[in-house]
């Protein structure tokens, strides 16, 4: 929002007044519009639900009737042909043949009359499907509109037991001659004399059931009907088939239904789909009627209410909170008048003054603001006077506290004072040796903290002895000192006016013993193999750590020259991308440090005199050291020419002259640089007149993160050192307590060439090429910004994460690469052997090998063989283009332009 550009620094819009308004406003009204929206859509859930249960269940009601009508009226049509003269005495006449003696062809005719009549009758209502007279006696077959079943048994048949009594409908069943779902209607057909002579049985055409059950009427397009028997099968002609259920169906709705339960419910149909349902129990028939419909058409409707409901809910809200929006401006810019002057005064400007823009409560608040700034302004002041007061006894107390120490320092007796909560308020020199720490880190602390166990409790019982009985307690202590072991007498007296007014415990310890034992030689020994496996791990981490960093930098390097290829030259966004360039080659120059000490990197070097390094940096030493202190540079009158890296040079004099002013501290002194030209070697030597270092610190100082000052980090004599061994160089220390030091190190003397490449500074723009690069590289970052910046520079490129992808890539498209940029360091199969494998397949394939480590160190001796070249992380697009153009000069289709 633009409002937020007004503040004096600006407020982040999540934080802004305007935003947590808006945003409460919306809040408010989406919950307000998604709750309205909730409740309407359940209650037209709730109301659908018992419109869709009425409809269902009518349409049930109304299939019932249907059904038992239809079955009603295939049972009086049965009746019907029974009971017609011509079937019957057909019948009689075929059940006495056997009696009679008749002949054949007259029982042939008779068969022949009952079919033709039963034919004729399934041709009129196609309702039935079959029609078959079986004998009273034996259940056989004795005609049938399907001749097929002429001359079979049907005795042990359910619907002809019952049909030779009475009029019998057998219900859905499975008929054991078709295997099909069946429904029969048998009755006796019965002579004059009132004897059964025969059994019509009927076996209904079930196409009528599919037909009246899949009538949509009334439910909808996902609605369907359906019959189920009491064994959970289907009651179908061929709508639903038996294959795909043949462990019959099955769901909630079907389980109620065939209990005899009658009602609408929501629940999971027999195919798994979420439906609402009614259904009823059809006793007559032992059969159940479902009607179903799709959960989600049934309740569309209410989903659509929602939709519209909240649509129009949520463009209402944005159209009021833009109004809130206008309002919430309006009142928060005096609002920001009053910050804008609360940002001044937060600066130090009393003189502002709130403007007085309303007179609501705003306005109250900046006049408030008003008058709390002029009583701030005449706070200040009085602050001021008061710490001006302080200062002059804090400094009076400083110089006390000097004299005292320094009295004490000069002693060679213990002296410590401790306060009422034993806690260390002076120690003088000697009692620092036995510490084995500095003054500055036993200060504030207890005995406990400092001292061995044993001799911390005789301390403290000593200490709290004379507090509380302020009586002068004394005690003979023998503890070790440097290994050795001594033997002291303590006296322990309360201090003050009297004893009752005691502010501390002051304790003096006298040596009574000049008997020194050697020390241990094998400790010795262990203590030095542990400390060189100390800084063996710190070189190892040192060096994974820039090694990693450097992959990092590759990547922030290649993509800020990418972003400067594309920006305007002689702009503002081109100048800080050149500063994001500068900073991270600065950041190279460190992880190069990190790698000197782990002993991995060799640094590029060059021939110059060292005389021009120590003039560039003279004037940045001056105003980095205190003004106290006095830097002078005596510089060899003859040329003091080295081989070495010029930025680790320049690290190594701002190191060594950082820590002699150090050293000199608040106290006024000199540096001195000087430099001298020795036939073969080149002295540069760094001095000062601090207070110099005892033998254990000399020991220490190259150690990594030792440092004897508690800001520091303790890197930069371990840097030095890295530095002059990187350089073949060597290094001598000088130093004794209040005599200074000095620092030499003698450089191999090198020829300087005639002249100085003074060439300018090549363009930002990447150069236009061509061929094909496969580039292989672990990391994705750094892979990805090297196609970017290949392509741009005009080449094809193939990318490989690792050396066995590698080795695929140029096996199965070598003829079409032109040179390699093979990664060293990647798991699996690295750079070297994945070079090995390529040069099997083509040895005179042209690579350049890249590395987060110094090339000397990590592929000396692969560098040099034919068409091979080495490239350090982090480089330059140009440098790599360069490197590019050496490695394919030889080929005719690789050029720059």
């Amino acid at each position: 929002m633009p409002i937020f550009d007004k503040l004096p620094h600006a407020v982040r819009p999540d934080r802004s007044l305007v935003a947590r308004l808006v945003g409460s406003f919306l809040t408010v009204s989406l919950l307000t519009v998604g709750f309205v929206a909730l409740v309407a859509f359940v209650e037209a859930r709730g109301a659908l639900r018992e419109a869709i249960a009425d409809r269902l269940m009518t349409v049930a009601v109304g299939k019932e009737g249907e059904f038992i009508r239809w079955v009603d009226q295939q049972r009086d049509l049965t009746v019907f042909l029974a009971d017609l003269p011509a079937l019957r005495e057909d019948a009689m006449e075929l059940q006495h043949a056997p009696e009679q003696r008749m002949p054949e062809q007259r029982m042939i005719d008779a068969r022949d009359r009952i079919e033709r009549l039963l034919r004729s009758a399934i041709g009129e209502r196609s309702d039935l499907e079959e029609l078959s007279l079986l004998s009273s006696i034996g259940g056989e077959v004795i005609a049938s509109t399907n001749r097929a079943r002429s001359g079979s048994y049907r005795v042990n048949d359910l619907f002809y037991t019952r049909g030779k009594s009475e009029t019998f409908i057998q219900n859905v069943y499975t008929s054991p001659v078709t295997g099909r779902t069946a429904l029969t209607i048998a009755t006796p057909v019965i002579d004059p004399d009132g004897t059964t002579v025969a059994v019509l049985a009927a076996d209904l055409d079930l196409a009528y059931l599919d037909h009246l059950m899949a009538d949509r009427t009334g439910l909808g397009s996902t609605g369907e009907a359906y019959l189920v028997s009491a064994a959970n099968d289907f009651v179908s002609a061929d709508r639903f088939g038996r294959t795909e259920f043949r462990r019959g169906v099955f769901s909630e709705g079907i389980t109620a239904a065939l209990n005899g339960e009658a009602d609408v419910g929501v629940y999971t149909n027999y195919a798994g789909i979420p439906v609402i349902g009614a259904y009823r129990f059809i006793a007559a028939r032992d059969i159940a009627l479902l009607v179903e419909m799709r959960h989600d058409e049934a309740f569309a409707p209410a989903r659509r209410l929602v939709a519209t409901i909240l649509g129009i809910g949520i463009l209402s809200a944005l159209l009021l909170a833009g109004i809130v929006v206008l309002i919430a401006r309006q009142i928060a810019r005096p609002v920001l008048a009053i910050a804008r002057a609360a940002t001044s005064v937060a600066e130090g400007d009393f003189t502002t003054v709130a403007p007085v823009l309303t007179n609501d409560e705003v306005g109250v608040l900046a006049t408030a603001f008003n008058e709390m700034t002029a009583r701030l302004q005449n706070l200040y002041t009085n602050l001021n006077e008061q710490v001006q007061a302080t200062t002059h006894t804090m400094v009076a107390l400083e110089e006390s506290q000097h004299l005292l120490q320094a009295i004490t320092d000069n002693s060679t007796a213990l002296i410590a004072v401790t306060d009422p909560e034993n806690r260390f308020l002076l120690i003088n020199r000697s009692f620092e040796a036995v510490l084995g720490r500095p003054q500055s880190e036993a200060l504030g602390q207890t005995p406990a903290d400092v001292l061995p166990e044993k001799i911390a409790s005789t301390y403290a019982l000593m200490t709290k002895t004379a507090w509380e009985t302020g009586h002068v307690v004394e005690r003979e202590l023998s503890f070790s000192l440097d290994n050795k072991i001594r033997t002291y007498f303590a006296v322990a007296f309360p201090l003050g006016p009297r004893p009752s007014e005691s502010f501390g415990v002051g304790v003096v310890a006298t040596d009574l013993t000049d008997a020194k034992h050697a020390r241990d030689a094998q400790e010795h020994l262990e203590a030095r193999v542990q400390h060189a496996q100390k800084l063996e791990s710190l070189g190892l981490m040192a060096g994974g750590i820039a090694h990693d960093f450097n992959n990092i930098l590759t990547s922030l390097l290649g993509n800020t020259e990418l972003a400067l290829n594309y920006s305007t030259e002689g702009s503002r966004t081109s100048a800080y991308l050149e500063k994001v360039v500068a900073a991270t080659k600065s950041a190279a120059n460190l992880t190069n440090q990190m790698l000197a000490y782990a002993g991995k990197a060799s640094f590029h070097q060059e021939v110059f005199d060292v005389n021009v390094v120590v003039q560039e940096m003279a004037e940045l030493v001056r105003v980095s050291i205190p003004k106290k202190i006095n830097f002078w540079t005596e510089l060899s009158t003859e040329r003091a020419v080295i081989q070495a890296n010029r930025g680790q040079l320049s690290q190594l004099v701002m190191n060594l002259v950082t820590n002699a002013a150090e050293a000199i501290g608040d106290h006024t002194g000199d540096v001195t640089l000087r430099t001298q030209a020795e036939g073969e070697t080149v002295r540069l030597e760094i001095s000062d007149t601090g207070g110099g270092m005892d033998e254990q610190t000399r020991e220490r100082i190259f150690d990594p993160f030792f440092s004897t000052k508690g800001p520091g980090r303790g890197l930069g004599l371990a840097a030095v050192q890295g530095i002059v061994k990187s350089a073949r160089a060597t290094l001598r220390v000088e130093s004794a307590p209040s005599r200074g030091s000095l620092f030499e190190i003698r450089f191999p003397a090198a020829k300087l060439a005639s002249a100085a490449d003074d060439a300018p500074e090549p363009s930002t723009r990447i150069k236009q090429c061509q061929g094909t690069i496969l580039v292989v590289d672990d990391e994705p970052v750094v892979r990805g910004m090297v196609r970017e910046l290949l392509e741009v520079a005009g080449f094809d490129v193939i990318e490989a994460s690792d050396g066995h992808e590698a080795v695929d890539q140029f096996r199965s498209r070598g003829d079409a690469i032109d040179a390699i940029l093979l990664d060293m360091t990647m798991p699996g199969m690295n750079g070297a052997e994945a070079l090995a494998e390529i040069r099997k397949i083509e040895p005179h394939a042209r690579v350049i090998l890249t590395s987060g480590y110094d090339g000397q160190d990590t592929v000396a001796s692969l560098i040099g063989a034919e068409g091979v070249e080495f490239l350090q992380k982090p480089y330059r697009a140009r440098t790599l283009i360069a490197k590019l153009a050496s490695v394919l000069e030889n080929k005719d289709h690789a050029a720059l332009n």
